[in-house]
């Protein structure tokens, strides 16, 4: 079976320049947005209604959101503003998230995984939502290679 090749990018301390060019030396045709935030002015050039916008007209990369995705609020403020939940809790945590998903996680997998980014703010993939996701999709269809752009 062909390998499918499953990307991941994180948006933070990157430029639109180095952001953009990285996507599209990289080949992707859908970029996968898998934030619990998509449009805060803290984003700068990565913003939904800005990459909804420029990817498909200047690159020809379809801009897809999947909130669905996203670590649940809960758990994103438990993480992220309050710390009462430290990485491994919330990797198991999120985890147990996307198992859950059932249905979506089987409707994602037949759109075609090959040529895709899933993006994420964080700038390292170690402790990053988009990690386990990919880890998990690696898991249900095997022939995937993930690369953390």
């Amino acid at each position: 079976m062909q390998e499918i090749k499953l990307y991941t990018i994180g948006s933070n301390k990157k430029s639109a320049e180095e952001f953009i060019t990285t996507l599209k030396n990289a080949g992707i045709s859908r970029l996968i947005d898998i934030r619990i935030l998509a449009n805060s002015q803290l984003f700068g050039f990565a913003t939904e209604k800005t990459l909804k916008y420029i990817l498909p007209e200047y690159l020809d990369i379809k801009y897809e959101r999947w909130i669905d995705f996203a670590p649940p609020e809960d758990l994103f403020k438990a993480y992220k503003k309050n710390k009462t939940v430290d990485g491994k809790q919330y990797g198991v945590i999120y985890r147990k998230h996307i198992q859950n998903l059932g249905t979506t996680i089987d409707n994602f997998i037949k759109s075609g995984l090959n040529g895709i980014c899933l993006l994420c703010i964080e700038e390292s993939p170690l402790n990053c939502h988009r990690r386990i996701l990919a880890e998990y999709l690696k898991e249900k269809v095997p022939e995937i290679q993930v690369i953390h752009l």
